[in-house]
């Protein structure tokens, strides 16, 4: 950050963004890195690019952050909701086939537990009936190539802790062209004249050179952030609280107690920082809304039975480590 300040370019697109990207890019294995001034900025870019809008349909996991359905809703889409694989803490690939539809455009498979799940199965799925296969892999570093593009938070108490900040990343051109072009103005990337606006519209989702600053130094220190939080994890575990999974900062424990609520409070009061982390999205009541079936252009969300969410609710407890 001191680099920053004294190089005087504080704004965007400056160096350090354009370093960051790229470091994004090759940490993830893919060809094209682009960073953005939010999670949600970068799954709305995205989204934008691929051409889901009003009348279509994106497949999403209900167990998972508010961003995915929200930002489906926000472009004019419907989120349709489906059941978890509840040992993989990830959308199931069962309730994804039974939710295509002819206006099916897309699935988004999230890894929030560090685990995106059948990736091979639901890239021959999506192949199959003309859909998009989109990563959602939250504020972990997991790395995978079957998506058509991931996206990524990289903001406070994530992988890379950046403030506030997201990114995505792909390997097609111009899926890269338009998500650029989008948070940019509608700019594009291979303009002649940069303050020229192109054939795609656009806003200002740009990161700024601050946060950007911030992204190569966390990349170095994600594999020993990960390393300790397993160490510390491990002198959490008894005979009810059994760890599933570990991350950079914290760690999914399966909860076989009575009563989860309880629980969490018990060990915010031990000072032990501790959540369920996650709603079920398909009952948040503005799915019913008129606002909602007037957004997407639909009838709004049934009612639905979704055990592995249900299961996931009484069960899954979230710690995190500073």
């Amino acid at each position: 950050m001191r680099d920053v300040l004294f190089s005087g370019r504080w704004g965007t697109i400056s160096p350090k963004s354009v370093e960051a990207q790229a470091a994004i890019a090759d940490f993830m294995y893919r060809k094209h890195g682009l960073c953005l001034n939010s999670a949600y900025a970068a799954l709305e870019a995205l989204l934008r690019s691929l051409d889901i809008g009003y009348g279509d349909e994106v497949i999403v996991a209900s167990y998972s952050n508010a961003v995915d359905s929200m930002t489906v809703s926000c472009v004019g889409a419907k989120p349709v909701f489906c059941d978890i694989d509840y040992d993989r803490c990830t959308i199931s690939v069962e309730s994804v086939k039974e939710s295509i539809t002819e206006k099916t455009k897309a699935v988004i498979v999230d890894s929030y537990a560090g685990d995106c799940g059948d990736l091979d199965t639901l890239s021959k799925l999506c192949k199959e009936n003309h859909m998009y296969l989109i990563e959602n892999v939250g504020d972990e570093l997991v790395k995978n190539k079957q998506a058509t593009a991931t996206v990524m938070d990289i903001g406070k108490k994530n992988s890379l802790n950046t403030g506030l900040a997201g990114a995505l990343v792909t390997d097609i051109d111009d899926i890269y062209n338009a998500s650029y072009a989008y948070h940019n103005c509608g700019r594009s990337p291979v303009a002649t004249d940069n303050l020229k606006v192109q054939d795609f519209v656009g806003g200002n989702m740009r990161i700024a050179e601050w946060q950007s600053s911030l992204v190569v130094p966390n990349i170095e220190k994600f594999e020993y952030k990960t390393e300790e939080s397993k160490r510390l994890a491990k002198e959490l575990v008894n005979e009810s609280f059994k760890v599933l999974r570990v991350f950079h900062d914290r760690a999914l424990f399966v909860y076989n107690g009575s009563n989860i609520d309880e629980y969490v409070i018990l060990l915010n009061k031990k000072g032990i920082k501790a959540d369920k982390r996650f709603a079920a999205m398909h009952k948040e009541p503005f799915f019913k809304s008129d606002y909602f079936k007037k957004q997407s252009g639909s009838e709004g969300i049934e009612d639905i039975d979704l055990p592995g969410v249900e299961k996931a609710l009484s069960s899954f407890l979230w710690v995190y480590f500073d």
